[in-house]
This record gives C-alpha cells, sequence and structure tokens, in this order.
C-alpha cells in the first residue's frame, strides 16, 4: 500500500480499501473538463488514473471496472479541496 502521509486526498471505500491520490496540475483539471463533454465516465477514470499514486494505479484500475462510480466521488473531493463549488 503506498504512503498516504502526503497525499492530497485518501479515498476509502466502503470495504475499507484506501487510495492516495495527488493533487492535480491545472493540465489535469483542463483535460478533465474537455474529456467530460464527451464522456463523463471515462473523463472521471482517466482523471483519477492520472493522479493515483503510482503504486496504486493497478488495483484502483481493477476496482473502476466493476465500482466506476467511485471515480466520481473521487474527482468531487479532489475538485472542492481545490475551490470549486461541486456540491450544493
Amino acid at each position: 500500500m503506498a504512503d498516504k502521509s502526503n497525499a492530497y486526498h485518501v479515498f476509502e471505500t466502503p470495504e475499507g480499501r484506501k487510495f492516495a491520490f495527488q493533487k492535480p496540475t491545472t493540465a489535469q483539471i483542463d483535460a478533465l473538463v474537455a474529456r467530460t463533454r464527451k464522456s463523463p465516465t471515462q473523463a472521471t477514470a482517466f482523471f483519477t488514473l492520472a493522479i493515483i499514486e503510482p503504486a496504486q494505479r493497478a488495483e484502483w484500475e481493477a476496482l473502476l471496472s466493476d465500482k466506476p462510480g467511485y471515480a466520481t466521488e473521487v474527482v468531487e473531493a479532489v475538485m472542492e479541496k481545490l475551490g470549486f463549488p461541486i456540491r450544493g
């Protein structure tokens, strides 16, 4: 499991699995916005795969094949931390 002490965001599944994500770059945010118009589910998956700690990438990718909504949860949390108003 990756060191989560330096993570920008840590996501925990209901089963207790923890995944660490890095702070995204402006270019990564721009790519998310551009892809979202075409395929929101694919956009959130690509974004989270780009910012996840590298050691956890394969495990996260496998999890998303079963639970793609987890990527949306991570994106919303990260964007809120960056000051984007996501939730009402």
